[in-house]
């Protein structure tokens, strides 16, 4: 943006109040915003990178009921199309969702794992 646009002064500045000028300088930069966009999608991983999932929470789901089974199904399917499930560890959804992606097979490539995080307690 070296370029001086019309309406602009010895500083740099332009006023608000010349709208040719402001509206060039607007144009100007979406399509410089544009060319960077453009430029960065050129770029490509050298690797396909695995796809992962997190499930959090609830604690207090039990195994058998509607969000329970929907998690574990959920999982499960996630699983079979590669991406790896990363939970809490603890009980509830984050069970059922080690357990569909274990149902699902999962395998080292393909893994589920529990990450342990400090939590606070809720007060009643």
């Amino acid at each position: 943006m070296t370029e001086q646009v019309k309406g602009e002064d010895r500083s740099g500045t332009i006023s608000l109040a010349d709208e040719e000028a402001v509206k060039q300088v607007l144009v100007d930069t979406v399509f410089g915003l544009w060319d960077v966009v453009n430029n960065l999608t050129r770029l490509r991983p050298s690797r396909r990178e695995r796809y992962r999932v997190t499930i959090f929470g609830s604690a207090r789901a039990q195994p058998g009921t509607f969000a329970y089974d929907e998690v574990k199904r959920v999982t499960a399917a996630l699983a079979e199309l590669g991406c790896d499930i990363i939970t809490g560890g603890g009980p509830g959804l984050m069970q059922a969702a080690n357990e569909g992606a274990s149902s699902a097979g999962a395998t080292e490539r393909r893994i589920s794992r529990g990450s342990s995080l400090g939590t606070c307690r809720v007060r009643r």
